[in-house]
């Protein structure tokens, strides 16, 4: 079933306003097992009602395996939930789900199924914005989740059959209630934002949940619960793995504005930015005598080892290449957090781990990418410490930058003027240049 255009081709429940709770039914059912090859494209859905089993945009069920395809389709002021499915794998792409009536989610899942849900937009629905029931493994890709006032996407897991969700290049921000809550789940997160979410914060696991976060940034979530934190929150047995990300403006009533946990958590960092929370960092609270277990290698962390607060119980692994620097984000107010070429966060990864462009990684999730290898790097009062490679015409503006990127046997040259920095020269890479050939007229140097 295809429409004209999801702007003038519309599919309308009869839903009023504001909406009768006595009235029932979706606006397209598809609860009789429907497959792969039924597609609904290109048209609005509005105004269905629906209660438990009854849903208000469209109701997928009693069947397993592929499911509908559903494009180009705007759901709006539909009550309950816009998008339903109690069995089948559908795929969702290229659709918006905004402002839902009376008690609306914008999508709810339930039973064994693994639907796709790509290019969406979920926004402004009273309740959560994806609820997760159990046994569901969605895969969500450029998906944005924002503005729903029962929290952005909540997973409710069992423990005989734990979710799994994939989350991979979107955002989830600006949600009351928190951004994302996981029970009895494994959450994977690639390239995704949790921002400015209030409530219960950024990202909270219970019961044996886990979370992989590869190359995200949870970014200004904030909680005034007790026992909770700003950006990461871990309970009962979970574990994070937090790899080349950072957490960052993050806030808390309490302590652990980045990082809390409490009763047998286990938190791996690596290649990744803690800096500039409300308070303290992390915090293993080890409540009920139970032991949490932080272990960190080659991050950037603010104020060191002694960010982490800990009770008696826990179990701090301080591992190699940690560094409390700023990390020097390009523009934090406009939410750029990519890095400057100066930032002596650039190379200093774990050995063994490459960034895309095949040199040792960065820590943070936006490392700086260079097509250029040297040997010469050529700094100036015209360069930039943004897009600049270092090679010729686009020469750095830092000492620092070039210092940063110099391998064995390079040089560094420098054009005349005044470079006013701190130039931290750290043993490892310093020993690499052969020369620096720059009259330095105003830098300080500083050991490492």
């Amino acid at each position: 079933m295809v429409g004209d255009d999801s702007s003038n081709t519309i599919i309308d429940g009869g839903l009023g306003a504001p909406p009768n709770p006595d009235q029932y039914g979706p606006v397209i059912d598809l609860n009789d097992g429907q497959n792969s090859t039924t597609l609904i494209k290109n048209f609005t859905i509005q105004k269905g009602s629906g209660s438990e089993g009854s849903d208000g945009g469209i109701l997928m069920g009693g069947g397993s395996g592929p499911g509908p395809i559903l494009e180009n389709l705007l759901f709006k002021q539909n009550n309950n939930a816009s998008v339903t499915s109690f069995g089948p794998s559908f795929t969702l792409k290229n659709s918006r789900i905004m402002n839902g009536y009376w008690a609306a989610k914008g999508i709810e899942l339930h039973y064994s199924q693994t639907p796709l849900i790509e290019n969406v937009t979920i926004d402004g629905h009273e309740e959560e914005g994806v609820y997760i029931g159990e046994s569901a493994n969605p895969i969500f890709r450029n998906v944005t989740i924002s503005n729903n006032f029962g929290g952005g996407l909540i997973i409710e897991g069992v423990y005989s059959d734990p979710n799994n969700v994939s989350f991979i290049n979107g955002q989830i921000k600006s949600n009351s209630n928190g951004g994302i809550s996981a029970n009895h789940a494994n959450v994977m997160l690639n390239g995704v934002e949790i921002s400015e979410n209030t409530g219960d914060g950024g990202l909270v696991l219970n019961n044996l949940s886990s979370a992989v976060i590869t190359q995200s940034k949870i970014i200004g979530n904030s909680t005034t619960n007790d026992g909770k934190g700003g950006g990461i929150t871990s309970f009962d047995g979970s574990t994070v793995l937090l790899l080349n990300s950072q957490i960052t403006g993050n806030t808390q009533n309490g302590s652990g504005s980045a990082i809390y946990c409490s009763r047998n958590n286990h938190v791996n960092i690596v290649n990744s930015i803690l800096w500039g929370d409300d308070t303290q960092e992390i915090y293993l609270d080890n409540a009920d005598n139970g032991s949490d277990t932080l272990t960190v290698a080659y991050s950037d962390i603010q104020g060191g080892q002694n960010s982490v607060t800990t009770d008696e119980l826990g179990i701090v692994n301080w591992g190699s290449g940690n560094i409390d620097v700023n990390p020097m984000f390009v523009d934090t107010a406009s939410g750029d957090y990519h890095l400057l070429a100066s930032s002596m966060l650039i190379n200093a990864g774990h050995p063994d781990s490459t960034d895309s462009d095949g040199t040792r990684a960065d820590m943070g999730a936006y490392p700086y990418l260079n097509t250029y290898s040297g040997p010469n790097w050529f700094v100036s009062n015209n360069g930039n410490d943004t897009t600049a490679t270092g090679e010729g015409p686009s020469s750095f503006r830092s000492i620092q930058a070039a210092i940063n990127f110099a391998s064995d046997g390079d040089a560094v040259s420098v054009s005349s003027g005044n470079f006013f920095e701190i130039l931290i020269l750290e043993a490892e890479r310093l020993r690499f240049l052969d020369q620096v050939v720059a009259p330095l007229m105003g830098a300080l140097m500083e050991p490492w």
